[in-house]
């Protein structure tokens, strides 16, 4: 969707990772791999990719181990990931790339169904207007 500078892009973090991982899946890699294409066919400024976790806190023994500090550290290092990978991708330059790691702190909806913390878990990656 457009925004003010700019468009924002949100992926759901169902397509991207498995739960409890930062980790990219197939499916994951082949939608960034076609938004590295449509980044690429306008000039364009800064690229940010905004990573978003739901309310629930990190329980498992395996995924807290890798996450010890819980959901912000989960959606930095999903955000990292995505960045990595739009970075890898021809004509996506690492000096464009900005990475935010929100955790639960900023949701699209309350956190009080499954429904709305399914679209809490996501990656957004705003890709800026060549001026702004």
């Amino acid at each position: 969707f457009d925004v003010e500078g700019g468009y924002v892009v949100m992926i759901q973090d169902r397509v991207l990772f498995d739960s409890g991982s930062a980790a990219l899946g197939g499916e994951g890699a082949e939608a960034l791999a076609a938004l590295a294409q449509e980044i690429n066919q306008a000039p364009h400024g800064k690229i940010i990719v905004r990573g978003h976790t739901d309310s629930d806190p990190v329980k498992k023994p395996e995924t807290r181990a890798k996450f010890p500090h819980g959901n912000l550290q989960l959606s930095a290092e999903r955000a990292v990931s995505v960045a990595a990978f739009l970075i890898g991708q021809p004509g996506v330059s690492a000096s464009d790339v900005v990475v935010m790691g929100f955790g639960p702190w900023n949701p699209l909806r309350a956190n009080d169904s499954s429904d709305s913390k399914r679209l809490n878990r996501r990656v957004e990656i705003l890709i800026s207007d060549p001026e702004s």
